[in-house]
């Protein structure tokens, strides 16, 4: 008779894939993902008042996923909702929060290209 093989649990999904399968799993009990992905990585930031400009998570080698928002968008939300001009949103914008490095879990700002 041969010995029975231990059964090795398989390893832990890598946290990208843990984030994206969390957006799911947030949906289908009815929290916010962004609540979920803050309970699995401490270090995620967002930036207060621009929740409707965030496209996503972003990936980096070596690093915590964090998370992305659209650079365009936080300046026309900055323009319809603080009244702002656009020199004035975009100063305003890159000093207080682009310039904010609050550690790992600094969000990403992307400015996206036609294609």
């Amino acid at each position: 008779m041969r010995p029975k093989k231990k059964k090795t649990p398989a390893p832990p999904a890598p946290k990208r894939f843990q984030l994206l399968s969390l957006h799911r799993q947030a949906e289908e009990n009815g929290r916010n993902w962004l609540d979920c992905a803050a309970e699995m990585n401490e270090q995620i930031v967002t930036c207060d008042g621009f929740e409707s400009c965030i496209i996503g998570i972003a990936n980096r080698f070596g690093m915590e996923p964090v998370v992305a928002y659209d650079y365009d968008k936080c300046i026309a939300l900055l323009v319809s909702r603080d009244g702002m001009s656009e020199e004035e949103a975009v100063k305003f914008f890159e000093f207080n929060t682009l310039g904010a490095w609050v550690g790992e879990g600094t969000p990403v700002f992307i400015s996206t290209v036609p294609p």
